[in-house]
């Protein structure tokens, strides 16, 4: 077997007659989809075995060409494997793909104010059109902040004067990876 790694980027698995295509051939983040695109030389008709991690895909070949659409993938380093073409199993075609998370990037702007008692605008931005909830420390009180479309606001009021650390956090999830900073 012809085994190669591959980041994503221009991804093709070849050897001999049969190519697995990963789609889109760019890459992967958290929760996309993929399609493996298995195309066999020739016009054969049948069913070819795909495995992308721990699973087993058939595939309808027709006309040397046949789809498995994947969805909503995980974080992780993914297997692909040719199993089988037809009834022979085969040992042709094999790599690895890799599932990022997006970065979160946050970053926080307080403006100074001056005065007691007047409102201290916070804004926080999240990269990649997150929502969700950040969490935005001042002083050691922590302040849930709802996040939509990359942008959230915290509006504090009653401060004593002085000077306030403040510190936004945004925690590991599903799609993204962790991040802070601090003003």
């Amino acid at each position: 077997a012809d085994d190669a790694k591959f980041n994503v980027t221009g991804y093709n698995l070849t050897n001999g007659d049969v190519i697995i295509e990963v789609l889109p051939a760019r890459e992967l983040l958290s929760g996309e989809n993929v399609t493996l695109r298995v195309n066999v030389t020739g016009r054969f008709n049948g069913t070819a075995v795909v495995k992308f991690g721990d699973i087993n895909y058939g595939v309808d070949v027709v006309n040397g060409t046949g789809v498995v659409n994947l969805t909503n993938l995980a974080k992780g380093e993914y297997a692909v494997k040719l199993v089988s073409v037809g009834v022979a199993p085969v040992d042709l075609a094999n790599g690895t793909v890799n599932v990022t998370k997006r970065d979160s990037n946050i970053t926080i702007n307080v403006s100074d104010v001056y005065g007691p008692n007047v409102m201290v605008p916070i804004n926080v931005t999240v990269a990649n059109n997150f929502n969700g909830t950040v969490v935005v420390g001042v002083n050691g009180t922590n302040y849930s902040v709802i996040v939509n479309n990359g942008q959230g606001w915290l509006n504090l009021t009653d401060l004593a004067v002085g000077k306030y650390p403040v510190v936004a956090t945004v925690a590991e999830d599903f799609y993204f990876e962790a991040s802070n900073d601090n003003d």
